[in-house]
């Protein structure tokens, strides 16, 4: 019987042509995912694959986490560690969801990443009673505890999420408590806690809006790029940049010699990439299921073909992995009611296209 490895490569080609073609093969893919499986493509390269997911869908549906456990490498908790789940009231802190996650994760040889440590939202009510006295000292008490819980057992964080302003806000740094009542040193001070709590977790700046050719896209990765090196320069302990990948169809304008350039320049600061919430929202005007598929696929591909030649990406992972549990079913619905297939597999649990582009990326990735 072929190896994994020669299983894989033998079909690439053809399921490469399967969806240059518009054809969907579902058998196909089935049997390329059932002979092999993402983390171990990935691995291959270098790389981790991953998934967010949470304690509910996992616990409750065991079809869907043995095909997690499968599947990934890095198991991301969706919103358990977010401050107001953790914190709900001062100096009370709860880890339970966050504990479960990493179980499961231990339990099937998984990494375990940390996400978010300081954010403008999923905040707890009561931050808003904060002062300037105080709100340095409670958000530091915050990473310190949340991180120093995990100590030794995170392969990473993200430490900060979504700092950095839109255009035409005025200001590098977005408008957020922490910068009303800490400053912009609310960045610096937050990566020096959670690196003194755990200092062999890789910590992560996680953004937004850095992946199309777009003029936002272009502030804000001008903007990242001036913060990183300012973080730098200042010797912050940041390790990642994560950019979080939410792609659209719907022809949404891609430079990649814009994106390959940024990518570099991150690198050149000495910093990995991670790939960190990859899914795809539906905004192109297919309605049948096959057209959706291809289209989604297709946007995955065109991007991550570009990202994972970078050799600083060390790790992609989607938010979440099946349309049966995606965030985007209720943030961002289609208008004809039809159910969003962001992910490599469908409610079914059935892989994608999707699947199929993510696979033949990770393959084609240069070695790291």
């Amino acid at each position: 019987m072929p190896s994994r490895r020669e299983f894989f490569s033998a079909f690439s080609g053809l399921a490469a042509a399967v969806i240059t073609a518009n054809a969907p093969h579902p058998f196909l893919r089935s049997v390329l995912a059932a002979q092999t499986r993402l983390r171990d493509i990935a691995a291959e390269k270098g790389l981790i694959y991953g998934c967010a997911t949470t304690q509910d869908y996992l616990q409750s549906d065991p079809q869907f986490a043995q095909l997690v456990a499968d599947q990934c490498e890095l198991l991301v908790p969706e919103n358990a560690l977010n401050w107001k789940y953790v914190e709900t009231s001062p100096g009370k802190f709860d880890f339970h969801l966050g504990d479960w996650i990493l179980n499961f994760a231990n339990t099937h040889s998984m990494k375990f990443g940390g996400a978010t440590l300081v954010w403008n939202l999923a905040q707890p009510q009561w931050i808003s009673s904060l002062t300037q006295q105080n709100a340095k000292q409670v958000m530091l008490d915050r990473i310190t505890r949340t991180v120093s819980h995990y100590r030794g057992r995170a392969f990473s964080w993200a430490v900060v999420n979504e700092a950095t302003a839109f255009r035409g806000a005025g200001a590098d740094l977005k408008d957020t408590p922490f910068l009303r009542l800490v400053g912009p040193d609310y960045i610096a001070a937050s990566f020096h806690a959670a690196a003194e709590a755990d200092p062999a977790a890789l910590l992560i700046y996680n953004e937004n809006h850095l992946e199309y050719d777009l003029p936002e896209d272009e502030y804000r990765r001008a903007t990242v790029l001036k913060l990183l090196k300012g973080l730098i320069a200042n010797k912050v302990p940041v390790g990642a940049l994560g950019i979080q990948s939410h792609l659209r169809t719907g022809g949404v304008p891609f430079n990649s010699s814009k994106l390959r350039d940024f990518l570099a320049r991150v690198s050149d600061l000495g910093l990995k990439i991670v790939i960190s919430e990859l899914d795809v929202t539906e905004k192109g005007p297919e309605t049948k299921l096959a057209d959706r598929d291809q289209a989604v696929a297709q946007e995955i591909g065109r991007y991550l073909g570009v990202v994972l030649q970078e050799k600083a990406v060390i790790a992609v992972i989607t938010w979440g992995l099946t349309a049966r549990y995606s965030w985007l079913a209720n943030y961002a619905p289609r208008a004809d009611g039809q159910q969003v297939r962001p992910l490599p597999y469908d409610s079914d649990l059935h892989p994608t296209q999707a699947w199929q582009a993510l696979a033949s990326a990770l393959d084609r990735a240069p070695r790291r």
